[in-house]
């Protein structure tokens, strides 16, 4: 029981490794593609501030959202729909080639952010493996101590070759 703990506790401790190292992973690309997005988006508003059309097109029109999941939706339908628009972007230095690339980013940070989901998901599932054989442990060493101070009641001082700590008798 106590080698199935301690394996238990090592596999815990790989993969909360693996569901940091996936987290740091994901945080560092976020910010990388936030960034770019933030200034396409800039350099758009910029290229059609006069035509609403578009402008309601590319959601430029509105804030940028807070929530990861309403800022993927958002950059998503930008890059989506400024393909058709994009030769309006290559005066502020904005290739078709730079936004399919930004796209390409977007879409593989959706994929990291999928990626940590999975890792977090799969520590906290070792966690409860980890905490269930410990308490089953812990319920058998009660038992243990308890046989233990029963066969040797006669001589409890024995008890503490076992770890349990009996009051010295004089």
């Amino acid at each position: 029981m106590l080698k199935n703990v301690q394996l238990l506790q090592s596999s815990k401790d790989d993969t909360y490794g693996a569901q940091k190292a996936a987290t740091d992973a994901f945080a560092a690309e976020r910010e990388a593609v936030r960034k770019q997005f933030g200034e396409h988006r800039q350099l758009a508003k910029l290229a059609f501030k006069s035509q609403r059309e578009i402008e309601t097109q590319l959601q430029l029109d509105t804030r940028i959202k807070t929530t990861f999941s309403g800022w993927v939706s958002q950059a998503t339908a930008f890059y989506e729909k400024i393909g058709t628009h994009s030769s309006a972007m290559i005066q502020y230095g904005v290739t078709e080639t730079a936004l399919q690339t930004a796209q390409a980013k977007l879409l593989a940070l959706m994929d990291l952010a999928d990626q940590q989901t999975q890792r977090r998901g799969e520590a906290q599932d070792n966690t409860e493996q980890r905490n269930k054989a410990v308490r089953e442990l812990d319920s058998w060493m009660r038992d243990f101590y308890q046989v233990a101070r029963i066969a040797l009641k006669d001589n409890p001082q024995l008890l503490e070759t076992l770890g349990i700590v009996v009051p010295s008798q004089v």
